[in-house]
This record gives C-alpha cells, structure tokens and sequence, in this order.
C-alpha cells in the first residue's frame, strides 16, 4: 500500500508535469486527468505499479489516431494507428493488463505497453464481455482477461500446440491473466470473433482451404463440439464447403461457408 505521504508526493510530480505543459493541452483535459488520477491513487495505494510513464502517456492520448473501438461488458479498447492498444474501464478480471488486486478500474485511457505483444505492433483487436484477443504484425495472437471458462486457452507453458488435435481438454484454468499471453497456431489466424466468453477463429488451412477452431465457454453447445463441456483449449470444429465468415453472440455462434 502506497501512503498518504507518497500519494501526495507523486501528485505533486503530476501537477508539476501540468504546469509545464499548459501551453500546449488544454487546461480542461489537464484538470480531468489530474482530477482522476489523484482520486485512483489516494483511494487505491497502489504500488506505482501504474508508474509515472505510463501515466504522463496518457496527456498524449487524444492527439493519437484510433483506428477503431471494441467494448466489452465494462470496459472499453481502442486501437491506435501506430498499433498501440489503448484500454479504461473496469478491471476486475485484469481487462486492462494490470494486476487487479492493485487496480480496481480507471477512467482514463491506459496504454497496454508494447513489450506485453514481444514488441510488436497490434493489428486488430477483438473483445468478449471480460476478455481481450488481439492480433500483431507478425501474425501471432495474444489473450488476456477472464480465464476461467477457457475463454483464454492454455497458459504458454502448457501449450504443445494451440491447433493440434491431439492435446487433451485438461488444462488447470486460473480465474484470471491480467498479464498477455501468446496463443499458438500451426497456422496464420485470418479472423477471430469473440462471444461473451467464448470465441472463434478462422486458421489458414491446406492450400486455400480456411479451418474453424473455437474455445471457451461452452455451456449451450456455441463452441459447436457437440457437447456442453467447456472447451479449454482450440479445437477445429468440422463445417461443410470453404469457410468464409464468422461471428458471435453471447452465447451463440455462427459461420458462413460457401458450398462446393
């Protein structure tokens, strides 16, 4: 726990760092952030675990492009174009890349730092209701967020390959990972759709073919496995013709293909 003596000192640093950039933001945004900012840290005594980089970031958040938005059940992301991942709201279940037993939520936009992708540039982003999936460069795909319904896959360390069919479905689930982890496929992921706790993912197949994996919650059959069991890891899920588009809903899912 962080005290009221340090709380203020690290206000203070703030104010300094407003002050010295009035010329350039606007006082009312200036305020809002210091206003907030004050409030987390005196209420919540964080271990600047939420260090003052990574707050002084935010001032610079609404001058950045955001390519797109994604919500979840109580939080919200956005995309940059320069591939940062921008995330505030609730964080109950880690949503926001950061430990939540230290931070309960936050108001203002928080930077998920570069190095959690491998340093990477995020691409797309995808969200379920407490639950985040994002796409880098390179084609890798990382999780974070609400863990216990499988929703997140294997940790890395348990994952022989995210796309074999050979793995079995008894992975030790932990409730949440607020820290990315890397999900693993033979091959490239060319779209994923998110559910409120379960997903979808189309995976280059043998020639042009495209493949269906799903994992997740599993409680109405929407990971269509043919049971109810949660689904702990991905598995492909069988469709007739060439896959084409996918999607889902809270607890459903759906696939367009094209006959042969």
């Amino acid at each position: 726990m962080v005290d009221v003596i340090h709380s203020e000192i690290l206000i203070l640093r703030l104010k300094y760092v407003m002050h010295s950039l009035q010329d350039e933001f606007e006082n009312d945004y200036l305020e809002l952030i210091h206003k907030e900012t004050s409030q987390y840290i005196v209420k919540t005594g964080m271990r600047l675990e939420l260090t003052l980089w990574n707050i002084l970031l935010n001032y610079f958040v609404f001058s950045l492009q955001v390519s797109c938005v994604a919500c979840g059940q109580n939080t919200t992301y956005g995309l940059t174009t320069e591939g940062h991942v921008l995330a505030w709201g609730d964080n109950k279940w880690g949503q926001l890349a950061h430990d939540p037993r230290n931070v309960a939520y936050f108001t203002c936009p928080l930077t998920i730092p570069h190095n959690y992708f491998g340093g990477e540039r995020v691409v797309w982003l995808r969200v379920g209701w407490t639950h985040c999936v994002v796409g880098v460069a390179s084609g890798a795909v990382y999780v974070w967020g609400r863990a216990d319904y499988g929703q997140l896959g294997p940790l890395e360390d348990e994952q022989q390959d995210s796309s074999s069919d050979t793995t079995g479905n008894e992975v030790p689930q932990k409730r949440c990972r607020y820290i990315p982890s890397c999900l693993r496929f033979k091959k490239r992921v060319k779209g994923v759709a998110c559910g409120s706790e379960h997903n979808l993912a189309m995976i280059e197949g043998p020639g042009d073919s495209i493949s269906l994996f799903t994992w997740g919650w599993n409680e109405h059959g929407n990971c269509g496995d043919g049971t109810t069991t949660n689904a702990l890891r991905p598995a492909k899920i069988q469709v007739p013709g060439n896959l084409q588009v996918i999607g889902a809903g809270s607890g459903h899912s759906f696939a367009l293909v094209k006959l042969f």
